[in-house]
């Protein structure tokens, strides 16, 4: 009886044992066969892409992403992917492809690629839109550009973030041949609207040639275009910074008695003919040169001085009423004693003088390109 017992006991035991083996067994051929499937696909799509197959290999990769979305393969996939789309010149879909790896992984070792491809792959499509109509030969630039635009400020912005990419050679190449065609188009534009006589805004045109585009060939045509654009409007050019009326080598158009019994008589403006106009030309060359630096100092200046709280302590009278007033000079001093020096004539006050307790804005001209407001408050001086 002893001994039939011990055998039900063996037999339960191993009734329980079994299933358990086949699970483990089961569960471990699952994870087998799921590696196996995953790295023969990611091996699939790499043959593809060594023999050129790119759209077979976009198929694969594509399944593989979808099918193992945080396998060991996924970020390569993703990235190979961008390669893919690229070279098979579905130019849109390698742009939305690097956009997601960047959203998706902004510090991977391989993102700088990523940028390189969103900026080349709008580079070629605007490129390849022109080849499908070679009859126009040298009439690039008078189409629309705005795609060459964009790749020119993705292949900047690729720069900036990668100097030392080994794709920023290459990268910079293609911004000298976009740099050129834009600056080209501005130029076709720009004597599209001297033609129709619209002088301003062929002045635009030409201004932003001369800003952006410096060391492209269309610089002179732009000068040009600048002196045809001045003559024509019959302008004053201004000597020195005119409260209300522009800037130091602004050309400006007042009434001709403010201009010549006024601006001109006491230094502030010269009469704009064609010499002093060859002459403003000069100027605007070397101030594109120097302005940038001044720019980029005046705009860290300007984070500076955002910064600081400025409260000026004030005697007062009866209510809010000051005894004496608050002005530029104020508002400099205590700018000073944060350490800030700035000079009360780039501090503009609405009404110059404050005569009561409260908060107000003042403006900032640090250049002709940078102004910007600065909040202070006048509190009343403890007795």
């Amino acid at each position: 009886m002893k001994h039939f017992k011990k055998l039900n006991i063996l037999v339960l035991s191993l009734a329980l044992l079994i299933p358990v083996f086949f699970i483990s067994c089961a569960s471990d051929q699952e994870v087998i066969t799921k590696d196996i499937a995953e790295k023969k696909l990611y091996d699939q799509a790499q043959r593809r892409l060594k023999t050129n197959n790119f759209v077979s290999a976009i198929l694969t990769l594509e399944t593989l992403e979808k099918r193992f979305p945080f396998g060991k393969y996924a970020e390569q996939a993703q990235i190979e992917l961008v390669y893919a789309y690229y070279k098979s010149v579905n130019y849109d879909q390698a742009i939305l492809a690097a956009e997601r790896f960047i959203s998706l992984h902004p510090r991977h070792p391989n993102v700088d690629y990523a940028y390189y491809i969103k900026g080349l792959a709008k580079f070629n499509n605007d490129k390849d839109l022109f080849a499908s109509a070679p009859f126009l030969g040298e009439m690039t630039h008078k189409r629309e550009l705005s795609e060459a635009k964009e790749s020119f400020e993705d292949l900047s912005d690729f720069i900036t973030r990668f100097p030392e990419s080994e794709y920023a050679g290459n990268a910079k190449q293609r911004m000298i041949y976009l740099r050129n065609l834009i600056a080209k188009q501005e130029i076709y534009v720009a004597e599209f609207y001297l033609e129709r006589k619209a002088f301003v805004a062929a002045l635009t045109r030409a201004d932003y040639v001369l800003k952006h585009m410096p060391k492209t060939p269309q610089v002179e045509r732009a000068l040009e275009i600048m002196i045809i654009a001045y003559e024509e409007l019959g302008q004053d050019v201004l000597k020195k910074d005119v409260e209300g009326v522009g800037f130091k080598d602004d050309i400006v158009e007042v009434k001709n008695g403010f201009g010549r019994n006024f601006l001109i008589p006491n230094g502030s403006a010269i009469l704009a003919t064609p010499s002093a106009k060859k002459v403003l030309a000069e100027n605007l060359r070397q101030r594109v040169i120097k302005d940038k630096k001044i720019i980029e100092d005046a705009k860290e200046l300007e984070k500076i001085i955002s910064k600081i709280k400025i409260k000026i302590k004030a005697k007062v009278g009866v209510g809010v009423k000051l005894f004496g007033s608050v002005n530029n000079s104020d508002v400099s001093k205590e700018l000073s004693n944060n350490g800030v020096e700035l000079d009360k004539k780039s501090i503009i006050i609405s009404g110059n003088n404050i005569k009561q307790l409260g908060s107000y804005k003042a403006k900032i001209r640090l250049h002709r390109d940078v102004i910007f407001e600065v909040p202070f408050d006048i509190v009343a001086e403890k007795k």
